[in-house]
């Protein structure tokens, strides 16, 4: 995960942003092509006129001249205009038919290009009114995000019941948690979140069934020490939960990190980063109002393998060194007693 010093906050890349997203402009209006006209030429009747009165002209003339003879060529002749003629006149009818159709095709495509008129001008006037109006704008924004985050999944852990956090500050956070998000705020080891890791438990969970929003909240210590044993392991340094947090990312869930120093120390301050990525994600800034008085968060540096092992070290040695001292003093107390009595 990106990021130098904490808060950690991975926002999946389909959600970054929606808050701002604007209405698509919508595209640019292109009229529709007319339909082909008929390519096919009318014959015009003086044209079939001409021909016959040609053709007849030219078989009376052989008739006078030739007599027999001219009335067999004539008749093949007058017989080859008449199939000339009556072709014409076929395609005329045809070219006709055609013309009819075409219309009706003119009639029908200036129809659809005004009614494709008529809705271009509608959303062109919808995208206005949205971005003129700051309500609409913002349900429209809501709805956006709510659709990126329609396909997240998260079931209840038939298997786990509820229990109280293991180490204090975590369930003073926890309360703090409640409080400023009611009704929104579970603990990680009662959801099951498919397909990731058994291992991989949720620390707190923060689900808007409204919004779709989905937040992981999860609490870093920087090692885990054995006191009876002095083994210690490192933990939550630079990209250790790179992937666990991809995997969440790539289902829709916002991460987001906090060391546990923050949490011990500022556990509001926590609870207003978390209300302040809300606010980033919806634009809405009504969660806002009950941290006016709480201050921001302070960052805190991350933590490399070498410096989480440094940390352990020294907090091993600082505990050896308590328990060294109580147990003098468990031994000397009773001899200074003896002393202020005496």
């Amino acid at each position: 995960m990106a990021g130098s010093h904490y808060p950690l906050i991975y926002v999946p890349e389909p959600v970054a942003g929606l808050s701002k997203k604007l209405p698509p402009p919508v595209p640019r209006y292109r009229c529709q092509s007319l339909p082909e006209k008929p390519r096919a030429k009318k014959t015009h009747l003086g044209v079939l006129i001409a021909e016959g009165t040609a053709g007849l002209t030219l078989w009376l003339s052989a008739l006078a001249v030739m007599q027999g003879a001219a009335i067999s060529l004539g008749g093949v002749f007058l017989g080859l205009m008449l199939l000339v003629i009556r072709i014409q006149i076929a395609q005329n009818r045809a070219h006709k038919a055609q013309v009819k159709r075409y219309q009706e095709a003119v009639r029908s495509h200036l129809m659809v290009e005004s009614y494709r008129r008529e809705a271009y001008r509608e959303m062109v006037r919808e995208r206005e009114e949205i971005l003129n109006d700051p309500s609409r704008l913002s349900a429209y924004r809501r709805q956006i995000l709510n659709d990126a985050l329609s396909s997240i999944q998260c079931f209840r852990n038939p298997a786990a019941d509820w229990q109280e956090p293991e180490k204090a500050y975590e369930f003073r956070f926890l309360n703090y948690l409640e409080r400023y998000f009611p009704g929104r705020v579970y603990r990680g080891n009662l959801l099951l979140v498919p397909d990731l890791p058994p291992d991989c438990v949720l620390d707190f969970a923060y689900i808007d069934t409204v919004t779709g929003i989905h937040i992981n909240i999860e609490v870093d210590e920087p090692f885990f020490l054995d006191a009876s044993t002095g083994s210690c392991e490192p933990r939550n340094f630079v990209g250790s939960s790179d992937l666990r947090d991809k995997l969440l990312a790539d289902k829709g869930w916002i991460v987001i990190h906090f060391a546990e120093e923050q949490v011990i120390r500022a556990p509001k301050s926590c609870c207003k980063a978390v209300a302040l990525t809300i606010a980033d994600l919806t634009g809405n800034q009504f969660l806002l109002a009950a941290f006016e008085d709480i201050p921001k968060l302070q960052p805190v540096p991350r933590w490399t393998a070498e410096e989480s092992m440094r940390m352990a070290v020294e907090e091993f040695r600082s505990r050896k060194a308590q328990k060294k001292a109580a147990g003098v003093k468990s031994r000397l107390l009773p001899d200074q007693s003896r002393a202020g009595m005496s």
